[in-house]
């Protein structure tokens, strides 16, 4: 994306009407600093303009989480109080960004050091310090293979950190790539950056030192691959997509009256993300919630049916079962049947965000406190399935 482009949805944000926040500033940006926030702004903004759906969403109301009506609270998950993660020598604060499905990788950024441009791997809960220019961290597989993007301008700040060393991912003359998932065969997922386009990327294990360009009727955002080599994430004005291994795409389903979105997370044979409504559009069929407002939604990417699952409801990950962490307020997991049990919160802090969880009922966040000073931590829960 050109800066005139980024500049355009700027003014977009601009004329939208926001209403007064439920919560501050920081815990916003630390829901948004999962593996999504290590993208390249242009990619990022591009993914705003999928949410936005151009210039007709005028105003999101400010109503409190609606789950549907067959959706039972159940009582919150047992055996998971939130531990701190322990950090490397001489690092005081870190973000989490993601789990591996097994539980074993979890990594992350380190927070409020500008001259640490380096992540962080925890194996089996013990944290190293990966090698520098890695700041970027996205994901990690069952492997401990990292992906990430680098801050910085020159080649393709896509890389890939495997057996103790970090590569460049190769992309066309001229282009610039951000790496934002990886599945367990070691196949990246990512978008290319090249003459003011975006394309989505993929970097197949199987033929290392090599990519494959997958097909796009827009300007693309990618967001998680599966293990049998499915893309997921959206279409600037085109709502949520995926692309088949073959690198042929199509749209995700949506819900009636949904003017778009975008899938943010896929495993196995699921993927979640949010759909939109425009203003003055009510959908009386999607739970009687209000026009001009967001959905979490599951997919199942074999049937290709989509439901809802809550209302204004951001959705951080979603497992191989089905379940989807709702990251915040506090953070949920919603299962399959639309059970949802509340996760125990960071009492010691102001604000808890879960980002990430694995297949074993794991789940991975940060927490912070209200006054800045205080550095952020890195959590870990182990719940009962």
């Amino acid at each position: 994306m050109t800066v005139d482009e980024a500049e355009r949805v700027r003014a977009l944000l601009r004329d939208v009407d926001f209403p007064e926040p439920r919560h501050d500033v920081r815990d916003t940006v630390r829901i948004g600093r999962r593996r999504r926030a290590v993208r390249w702004t242009a990619t990022v903004a591009a993914g705003v303009a999928v949410l936005a759906g151009a210039a007709a969403v005028a105003r999101i109301p400010a109503w409190e989480t609606t789950l549907p009506p067959d959706a039972t609270v159940g009582r919150p998950a047992t055996g998971c109080t939130p531990e701190d993660l322990p950090l490397p020598g001489g690092v005081t604060a870190a973000t989490v960004t993601g789990i591996d499905p097994t539980g074993r990788f979890v990594v992350g950024l380190v927070a409020g050091a500008a001259d640490r441009d380096a992540g962080i791997v925890w194996t089996d809960g013990r944290p190293r310090l990966l090698p520098a220019g890695t700041g970027g961290v996205a994901a990690v597989n069952a492997s401990g293979v990292v992906v990430g993007t680098a801050a910085s301008p020159d080649g393709s700040p896509a890389w890939v950190y495997r057996d103790g060393r970090v590569d460049r991912l190769p992309v066309p003359p001229g282009g610039a790539a951000s790496a934002v998932a990886i599945n367990a065969g070691g196949d990246i997922a990512g978008v290319l950056h090249r003459d003011g386009a975006t394309v989505p990327i993929v970097w197949p294990a199987s033929d290392p030192g090599t990519y494959r360009l997958l097909d796009t009727p827009g300007a693309p955002v990618v967001h998680a691959i599966t293990d049998t080599g499915i893309v997921v994430g959206g279409i600037e004005d085109g709502g949520p997509y995926r692309w088949e291994p073959n690198g042929t795409g199509r749209p995700l389903a949506t819900l009636p009256g949904a003017a778009g979105g975008v899938a943010v997370d896929a495993a196995g044979t699921w993927a979640t993300g949010l759909l939109h409504w425009r203003i003055n559009e009510p959908n009386p069929q999607v739970m009687n919630f209000p026009p001009g407002g967001l959905a979490a939604v599951r997919w199942n990417l074999t049937t290709g049916d989509v439901a809802a699952i809550g209302i204004d409801a951001m959705p951080a990950a979603v497992d191989a079962a089905g379940r989807i962490l709702l990251p915040r307020e506090p953070p949920r997991l919603v299962g399959p049947d639309n059970n949802v049990r509340p996760l125990p919160p960071d009492r010691r802090r102001h604000s808890t965000v879960a980002v990430g969880m694995s297949d074993d009922g794991v789940m991975v966040g940060t927490s912070s406190a209200r006054d800045t000073k205080e550095a952020d931590r890195p959590l870990r829960w182990a719940c009962v399935s």
